[in-house]
C-alpha cells in the first residue's frame, strides 16, 4: 500500500531549515533553493505545493562545553575519548567535533518540534542544500511512490558501502531502502513517530548524528547473493531513500561539522551533480 503524507492539497505540513546565526550567507543560499524548487510560498506549483519555512537557529558547536556535555550524560565516554583525539585522528564523517555536536543537538530541536506538534510530513534541510533542478516537477509523483510504514525518507545521501556491490534492490520505482552505511542529513522527511525513535536512538552520543539514526539494521530476506552475506538496511527507525537523489550536499560553503574542508569545493560539488542529478549515481566519501 502506497500513500501521500496528507490526504490534501499540501504534501509538507512543515518545513524546517538547520542555520547558524552567524551564517546569513547560508539562509541566503538556502532561500534561493527553496524558491528554485517552488516550495517557498510566493513560488509554488500544484504539483509541488507551498508550506510555511521555519528557521530553525543552529547550535554552535564553538560555543558549547563537550566536558559538561559528557558529564550530563549527552557524550557516551567512548565518545568524548574520542572527541578528543587529534583532528588527524579522528574518523571523517563519524567521530564527533564541536560542529558535529552542535549539528546533532540543532537537529534533536527539530525533531522535538515535530514530535510535539504531532507533525507527520515535516520536511527537514540543512543550510548546504541544492535542489535538483527539476524538482518542482518530479517530486510530487516519486513522493507517492514511498511506502505507507515510512518514518524517515532521505531525498539523498551519500552510500558509503555501495562500492564494487550489486545495485539497490528498488522497493518501488525511485525508491530504495536506506542500507547500511547510508549518511547525511542533507534534506529528509520524518514523520512524529519517526521523530521520536531518532530522538531515542541518538542520545547519548558517541558518533556523528546520522550514523546513531542509521545503525538499528535488518537483513534482507530470500537467498543469499554469491559471497553469502545479506545485505542488511535500516530498520529503525523505517527508513527509505529516494533515488536517484533530488538534492545534494554542496561544500561550497565549508564545513563546520568535519575535521577538513573540500580541497576543490566547486570540482567536487560539479562532480556530484554530474554523478547523481544527471547519471543517477550514487555518491560515496
Amino acid at each position: 500500500m502506497l500513500r501521500r503524507c496528507l490526504p490534501r492539497r499540501t504534501i509538507f505540513d512543515a518545513c524546517y531549515v538547520l542555520n547558524l546565526d552567524r551564517r546569513p550567507d547560508r539562509w541566503q543560499h538556502t532561500q534561493q533553493e527553496l524558491q528554485k524548487a517552488k516550495l517557498a510560498k510566493k513560488f509554488f506549483t500544484d504539483a509541488t505545493p507551498a508550506v510555511a519555512v521555519e528557521r530553525v537557529s543552529g547550535v554552535d558547536g564553538c560555543t558549547l562545553d563537550p566536558a559538561q556535555l559528557h558529564r550530563d550524560g549527552v557524550l557516551t565516554d567512548r565518545g568524548y575519548e574520542r572527541f578528543q583525539l587529534p583532528l588527524e585522528e579522528k574518523l571523517f564523517g563519524m567521530d564527533l567535533t564541536r560542529g558535529a555536536i552542535g549539528c546533532a543537538l540543532g537537529h534533536r530541536a527539530v525533531w522535538e518540534r515535530i514530535r510535539a506538534r504531532g507533525q507527520q510530513c515535516a520536511l527537514v534541510l540543512e543550510d548546504d542544500v541544492e535542489f535538483h533542478h527539476r524538482f518542482s516537477r518530479v517530486f510530487a509523483d516519486r513522493w507517492r511512490q514511498v511506502p505507507a510504514d515510512w518514518e524517515l525518507v532521505h531525498l539523498g545521501g551519500l552510500d558509503l558501502l555501495a562500492r564494487g556491490r550489486p545495485p539497490r534492490p528498488y522497493v518501488a520505482e525511485g525508491v530504495r531502502r536506506a542500507y547500511q552505511g547510508h549518511r547525511e542529513l542533507t534534506a529528509y522527511v520524518l514523520n512524529a513517530r519517526g521523530a521520536a525513535r531518532c530522538l531515542a536512538l541518538s542520545t547519548p552520543m558517541t558518533w556523528q548524528i546520522d550514523t546513531h539514526i542509521s545503525e538499528q539494521l535488518t537483513e534482507e530476506e530470500g537467498a543469499a547473493p554469491a559471497g553469502g552475506v545479506r545485505d542488511k538496511y535500516v530498520a529503525d527507525p523505517v527508513t527509505y531513500v529516494l533515488h536517484p537523489s533530488l538534492v545534494i550536499q554542496v561544500t561550497a560553503y565549508g564545513t563546520d561539522v568535519q575535521k577538513k574542508v573540500a580541497d576543490n569545493p566547486d570540482l567536487e560539488d560539479a562532480a556530484r551533480r554530474m554523478r547523481e542529478f544527471v547519471g543517477g549515481g550514487t555518491s560515496v566519501r
